[in-house]
């Protein structure tokens, strides 16, 4: 038998199993969620090695967008913000180097708001829009936010 979406996690696991007609022992779901997780964090170390970490770290301390970085370092967009969610160090440093993004500055009042976020492409003071860390924080911190309320 096949379950088209088993769920994530464990317990809902055995009961989602137990209802196919199958027998699982919650052990046997823990072993292979642990056996699960060491593989995909190896694929992940295979596919985003150490040398391509670095080399987007650097490209974006550089003041390169970190798309652009990613493209140029051989790994997408998702592997880049995927890594940065589970490893706290990678997202730390890529925190740390996205402030070369900064258009405005760190210390500018408009650092990490609205109108930093989204620039200012007309008029007679133009900017393009900051991607800095700040700015990507604060745009972060919105999303969740708006998410909540859509619930």
């Amino acid at each position: 038998m096949y379950h088209p979406n088993p769920p994530a996690d464990p317990p809902a696991l055995i009961e989602a199993l137990a209802v196919w007609g199958w027998a699982v022992e919650p052990a046997c779901v823990a072993a292979h969620s642990a056996e699960s997780f060491e593989r995909r964090r190896a694929l992940a170390e295979e596919s985003f090695t150490a040398e391509q970490r670095r080399r987007v770290l650097e490209l974006v301390a550089a003041e390169t967008p970190v798309p652009e970085a990613a493209q140029k370092a051989g790994v997408t967009l998702h592997q880049v913000y995927g890594r940065a969610n589970w490893d706290a160090e990678f997202a730390e440093a890529l925190d740390e180097a996205a402030w070369s993004l900064c258009v405005l500055g760190q210390e500018h009042p408009q650092c990490s708001t609205p109108s930093g976020y989204r620039g200012n492409e007309r008029g007679s003071a133009s900017r393009p829009p900051c991607r800095g860390t700040g700015c990507r924080e604060w745009r972060r911190g919105m999303a969740q936010q708006e998410r909540a309320a859509a619930v």
